[in-house]
């Protein structure tokens, strides 16, 4: 008896090997092959790619720009608070 089962067993391995393999086949021939790129399409790859390099380059100083702008906002209101703690300070002591 457990040597018919193992049988089964087996058998049923085999036919589900089998069934992904065939499922497998089909699905990579409906996929087309790769082709080489032409020569317009390597040209407008690159310049994508360049416009891409040149987008995160700008995005990257817009955020430079932003961190320098919140510093020097934060000198400015501090500078401000002084400016007013002076003036607060000249006229009492007048």
């Amino acid at each position: 008896m457990r040597s018919v089962s193992s049988a089964v067993v087996t058998l049923a391995l085999v036919m589900l090997a089998g069934s992904s393999a065939i499922a497998q086949t089909a699905a990579q021939a409906g996929t087309p092959a790769a082709k080489p790129l032409t020569e317009q399409q390597r040209r407008e790859l690159e310049g994508d790619r360049k416009e891409v390099r040149e987008e995160r380059r700008d995005l990257r100083q817009d955020r430079r720009d932003v961190r320098h702008d919140a510093a020097d906002l934060h000198h400015d209101r501090k500078d401000v608070r002084q400016d007013r703690r002076d003036i607060r300070r000249d006229k009492r002591g007048k």
